[in-house]
């Protein structure tokens, strides 16, 4: 994607189309079906799919690196066709288009009775993806298994106007913001701050997927704002929200600012003043890098502030990056989810942060910042609740199947 190099960078793909991809097997009409996987382009890198049956349109949204690691760079539509099995897609506009980077194009078959794309980007500097349907989302009313709306109201029309606290959130009474964006409330108050024209993204929760999926229901899931009113400048705010069982409260906001452009962003100094003026002193100071060596590694600067009893506090922090699990743990991340929780409750650990990272450029310039606050406490309770809620749905669910004798 990139002219340059080889920095084909798309991580969240959103594919909309409505066909048949192998004999007698269709998409159902009027779902948006949910994929994720990865794919390979001068380096692996992780994707997301919708597709939805009901339209015909398709849409890239990249990020820079794997999941986690980086802001989305840009967003662009593109045309499709798809015959005997097999889909292409071909750009057709910029939605947002980042400096220094182009358009491409994929390929690819449906296999494994169409539970799985294997296919190619159509670059020379790109190389194979596969992704994995992991769910079903009606297009129409969001509604459980047992036909309950999940998310009480709709997602394209409700915006919660109560500006108090969620109970249960590590950052609750402490008035802290990030650019206006108050920390510790629910998602949908979260998400009308940043863009109260933003509509929420959902996504399928399900126990169980498969074939016969158990307790399926409609939720808010990760959502995205852009901001690109600023030529050259890339802002983006990322609202994270626990699942339907945990209260839809924002456990994870981060805001990422970008420029090619050395003189649209502000010096180190600047950034390190503006956060110390609106935040304090910082408790600590680390710093990691991302990327191999060489030219193409990035060294960040991490300016942290670790919260414990609705406090900022010099104690250990160890939830500034990485991934506890948030989609179905393993039984490895289940029980580090479980020990972590518990060093939390103990003390030995923050139950929140925020911290401040960034890379510099050329002339004490930066080339992006983010701001980021985490409820490590809140969003290992999600995970260790949805881990134990899923187990209790399918043991009660398998439990109801009636016996079948045999015919001898």
């Amino acid at each position: 994607m990139r002219n340059y190099d080889q920095g084909c960078v798309m991580r969240k793909l959103s594919i909309v189309v409505g066909f048949c991809f192998s004999a007698g097997v269709c998409l159902a009409q009027e779902n948006v079906e949910l994929w994720e996987g990865h794919y390979s382009c001068g380096g692996l890198r992780d994707v997301d799919v919708k597709i939805d049956t009901g339209t015909e349109t398709a849409t890239f949204a990249f990020y820079q690196s794997r999941r986690g690691r980086s802001p989305i760079m840009g967003s662009f539509e593109l045309d499709y066709q798809i015959e005997n099995g097999a889909i292409v897609a071909t750009p057709r506009r910029w939605i947002d288009k980042p400096r220094g980077y182009r358009m491409v194009g994929f390929e690819g078959k449906f296999v494994s009775e169409g539970r799985k794309i294997s296919g190619k980007i159509s670059d020379d500097s790109c190389a194979a993806f596969l992704i994995q349907k992991i769910g079903i989302l009606p297009s129409g009313d969001i509604t459980s298994s047992e036909g309950e709306t999940s998310v009480e109201d709709s997602p394209s029309e409700s915006l919660v106007e109560s500006r108090q606290p969620a109970e249960g959130s590590s950052f609750a009474g402490l008035n802290l913001d990030i650019n206006s964006i108050p920390l510790g409330y629910d998602f949908l108050t979260t998400l009308s701050v940043a863009d109260e024209k933003k509509k929420p993204e959902t996504w399928q929760w399900a126990a169980r997927g498969g074939r016969n999926p158990v307790g399926v229901r409609q939720e808010y899931t990760i959502t995205s704002v852009y901001d690109n009113k600023t030529p050259g400048v890339k802002k983006v705010v990322s609202i994270y929200p626990t699942h339907w069982h945990s209260g839809q409260i924002a456990y994870r906001v981060e805001r990422t600012v970008s420029s090619n452009d050395p003189e649209k962003m502000p010096t180190e100094a600047g950034l390190i003043e503006a956060v110390t003026e609106k935040y304090g002193q910082p408790i600590r100071e680390s710093s990691y890098v991302v990327g191999a060596g060489g030219m193409g590694a990035q060294r960040f600067k991490v300016l942290e502030y670790p919260i414990k009893d609705a406090k900022v506090s010099d104690i250990r922090c160890d939830g500034i990056r990485g991934n506890f699990g948030m989609s179905t743990p393993s039984r490895e991340e289940y029980a580090n989810a479980s020990d972590m929780l518990n060093q939390v409750e103990r003390g030995a650990t923050c139950e929140a942060i925020l911290a401040i990272s960034y890379s510099v450029g050329r002339n004490d310039r930066l080339r992006s910042y983010n701001v980021a606050a985490r409820d490590i406490r809140l969003e290992l309770e999600n995970v260790i609740k949805d881990r134990d809620i899923k187990l209790e749905m399918v043991e009660k669910y398998d439990s109801s199947v009636p016996d079948v004798s045999p015919e001898l």
